[in-house]
């Protein structure tokens, strides 16, 4: 990481000048919505949530609505989400 700040004479303003190395993942809104689309005739899939929950199951996805519902068989239970509350998707 390297900074400085420099003072410019001639219009008396002092900037700062320099970079931050700053890694930022950067997703991509439409990759996940199409991992969903894909996983759809999957068995089963394990969706990874933005708040570290990690959920498999057999999927249902309503792609025009943007939600969608995975069902735990062997737990009886079953969870409704968003696409924007997703990660990853894996099947």
């Amino acid at each position: 990481m390297s900074y400085s700040w420099v003072l410019s004479q001639s219009v008396g303003i002092a900037s700062f000048e320099g970079s931050f190395d700053v890694k930022k993942k950067v997703e991509e809104p439409g990759r996940v919505y199409d991992l969903l689309r894909a996983a759809g005739f999957a068995a089963q899939v394990t969706l990874y949530f933005k708040n570290n929950r990690i959920v498999h199951g057999v999927l249902v996805f309503h792609p025009s609505r943007g939600i969608g519902r995975v069902l735990d068989l062997d737990k009886q239970v079953s969870l409704d989400f968003h696409v924007d509350e997703l990660r990853d998707v894996k099947y």
